[in-house]
């Protein structure tokens, strides 16, 4: 008799981005990073101390036509507590989290944004893996259609044209 065991690998999402650009007048925008995050799970905010959770960080990789004015900003406050499984204090939001960055537009032919969020997100028992979306926005010929990116989020800390991330501090096992 031979019998056949099936297995499911199951992916854990419980974060979803979705980005958009806003242009308040003909040179204004605004890039808008929304995190819908499900019941239990929570998304580290984009500023804390070392050794802990990878905080949630914007990466820019292409900014063409287009200068960033001004900081990150937090729309949305997060909520600071110690994290059970780092015993740390941390801040990191719950629910949803809204993050928007300035921009002004330095040529009229239009214009392109390229780059990806970093991001991890934990419940009470588990931690998901680092994670990298992609984002993507372009003017001059085509029109902007918001992109959406799946489980991410976003960092106050800018790294502008930053080509290569460092991934490799990501997998180190977290001591308790």
């Amino acid at each position: 008799m031979i019998s056949v065991l099936s297995l499911n690998a199951q992916i854990l999402t419980p974060i979803k981005w979705t980005t958009s650009v806003e242009m308040s007048n003909e040179t204004d925008g605004v890039i808008i990073f929304k995190a819908e995050i499900e019941d239990g799970w929570h998304l580290y905010s984009t500023d804390f101390q070392s050794g802990g959770p990878k905080p949630t960080e914007i990466v820019y990789n292409k900014l063409e036509g287009v200068e960033l004015t001004g900081g990150l900003t937090s729309i949305t406050e997060p909520v600071e507590a110690v994290d059970k499984i780092f015993n740390l204090k941390l801040a990191w939001w719950t629910d949803n989290a809204e993050l928007k960055q300035a921009f002004k537009l330095t040529n009229n032919n239009g214009y392109q944004i390229e780059g990806c969020i970093l991001y991890q997100g934990c419940n009470d028992k588990t931690c998901i893996a680092p994670q990298k979306e992609n984002f993507e926005f372009s003017k001059g010929g085509i029109t902007v259609a918001p992109v959406q990116v799946a489980d991410v989020k976003v960092e106050n800390k800018q790294t502008q044209n930053k080509s290569a991330i460092d991934e490799s501090a990501w997998w180190k096992p977290v001591e308790m």
